[in-house]
């Protein structure tokens, strides 16, 4: 049986209604994807605003990157890419989801942007070696 290639590759952003759990719960995001697996995208929320937590320390404010409108069309500001989780999620539940809503695929990441996460990905100490790898390999191609 031949596995269904996904619809977006690293690189890609999309709007997705992402289940953070509680207590936050379900929020409609922009969300990067770094990295796509064969059962799960791997991705990086895109947020309006840094938030308390990420400025509590240095270390995780180099992990928050600008991503500007004017380059990123599809947003409505300038914007922040959280870089200190990864949010997996399905492909086959995203896949459905943009298979029914086309438009929530809204662009790709300039190649700037690529280069600054690849260089805070590639120095950081939140992720395993494993998954510096496979956003690096990932990201590469975008």
């Amino acid at each position: 049986m031949a596995v269904a290639r996904p619809l977006v590759t690293p690189g890609a952003i999309i709007h997705f209604p992402y289940d953070f759990g509680p207590p936050e719960g379900i929020h409609p995001k922009f969300l990067l994807v770094v990295d796509c697996q064969i059962v799960f995208y791997r991705m990086f929320a895109i947020n309006t605003n840094r938030t308390e937590w990420q400025e509590e320390t240095a270390e995780r404010m180099a992990h928050v990157l600008t991503i500007d409108q004017q380059s990123h069309r599809f947003l409505d500001r300038d914007s922040y890419v959280n870089c200190t989780q990864l949010l997996p999620e399905k492909v086959r539940i995203v896949d459905q989801y943009l298979r029914e809503n086309p438009r929530e695929t809204r662009g790709r990441i300039s190649a700037r942007l690529r280069d600054e996460i690849l260089a805070v990905i590639g120095g950081s100490r939140r992720f395993s070696a494993d998954d510096k790898q496979a956003i690096t390999r990932s990201l590469r191609m975008a």
